[in-house]
């Protein structure tokens, strides 16, 4: 018998409010699904987080429909551990998951807050949504079920994990008690969703542990920790051992990172340059520039006028680009005789990306006027928000040293 295990594909997310990033993440769907089909799997897991919101777009609902309905014509079962992103955020609202299980596209925990099971021949496959997700720990529920086989699915931040993959301290994480050295032997495979790199465990005397990683990248800082999304393919042999291997996606777009002192990254934004870098894909990069030295306004509109000449080529999709300032926001300490008006000028909105702070500002404009749509500004100013990890990061900062 034969698997895919997937994750945290977020459909309907749009990073910085793009429309041609919000279908990226539908053509990276389309290609799990191709694959699916093309290795022949008994069933597909996904380990949460299959819509980026619990009130996905009908465009979102439309692209999740197409796919999982080529996967029921073929007889393959989707079976969903729900996600924090996908599970409402408040009483009375209902999951996108509970509707696509409604007209028979996937299967996914009756009840949220409980662990269930779903059997696909002699394989148990013991389903945690994120609301369930501590139950993983107890070795009790593998004696509920005489499966030969039993797998875990489910959406969980490991600690350990988070901190080895992505460096955050271990005190950040939303559970200290969430380690995978507590997850029971008994399983023959881990399944696992939420952390989006790519990560896999293997110690000997018990089960694989893995992420696959989401299947596209929301913000620099995931293509910067690990440049490849995979999904994997697992093999159940007669024996009940278990062999897996990555499958590499080959729809992301990809980024063109460049970081160094302002005459070095002119140097480096040469026309032969990125023609050769944006050669490797089928879809123009995106492209990160940090300029590691503070620079005039003058030279930040000539490196911004250089860089819209390459999308203006067909070189690049977008791009994002920060300037360092002369003070670093980790390094100061503020007094209480700091306003924040001044954080935010010098060191909150002087860090924002300067595409995203127009964005941002223009947002920010119309939402005084009367006439108004507060609704979708509102979904607007979160989609440029969550696409930016490092605008988000900044902003945390900022209130934490007040």
């Amino acid at each position: 018998m034969r698997f895919l295990h997937v994750s945290d594909t977020h459909l309907g997310a749009r990073p910085y409010g793009s429309r041609d990033r919000e279908a990226d993440f539908y053509d990276v769907f389309s290609e799990v699904i191709d694959l699916a089909v093309e290795y022949g799997v008994s069933f597909v897991l996904h380990g949460g987080d299959l819509f980026h919101s619990s009130n996905p777009s009908p465009k979102a609902y439309i692209e999740a429909i197409r796919g999982l309905a080529r996967l029921r014509e073929r007889g393959i079962d989707f079976i969903v551990a729900p996600g924090n992103h996908e599970l409402p955020k408040s009483a009375g609202r209902g999951s996108p998951i509970k509707v696509l299980e409604h007209i028979g596209l996937l299967r996914s925990p009756r009840d949220p807050s409980k662990p269930d099971v779903f059997n696909v021949g002699d394989v148990s496959i013991i389903v945690f949504s994120e609301w369930a997700s501590s139950y993983l720990f107890n070795p009790d529920i593998l004696q509920l079920y005489n499966s030969r086989i039993k797998i875990a699915l489910a959406h969980i931040t490991l600690c350990d994990i988070l901190r080895d993959v992505e460096g955050v301290p271990e005190r950040a994480c939303r559970d200290r008690s969430y380690y995978s050295s507590r997850i029971p032997s008994g399983y023959s495979y881990v399944a696992l969703g939420d952390i989006h790199t790519p990560w896999e465990l293997r110690v000997p005397g018990r089960p694989p542990i893995v992420y696959p990683g989401s299947t596209e990248y929301l913000g620099v800082d995931e293509y910067r920790r690990h440049s490849e999304r995979y999904v994997y393919l697992i093999d159940i042999e007669s024996s009940g051992d278990i062999s897996f291997k990555r499958i590499p996606l080959k729809k992301p777009r990809r980024w063109i990172i460049v970081e160094d002192t302002y005459s070095n990254v002119l140097n480096k934004l040469n026309v032969s340059s990125i023609s050769r870098l944006s050669s490797t894909s089928d879809k123009k990069p995106i492209l990160y520039v940090k300029v590691k030295e503070p620079i005039t306004r003058d030279r930040r509109d000539m490196l911004i006028k250089h860089i819209h000449r390459l999308i203006d080529d067909g070189l690049i999709l977008d791009y994002r680009l920060e300037v360092e300032v002369k003070v670093s926001l980790v390094e100061r300490k503020y007094t209480s005789g700091v306003s924040v008006d001044d954080i935010l000028k010098t060191e909150v909105f002087g860090k924002i990306n300067i595409r995203d702070m127009d964005k941002i500002l223009g947002i920010l404009a119309s939402m005084v006027k009367p006439e108004s749509d507060l609704d979708n500004l509102i979904k607007e100013l979160i989609g440029l928000l969550e696409g930016s990890e490092d605008t988000l990061r900044v902003l945390e900062m900022a209130l934490k040293s007040k």
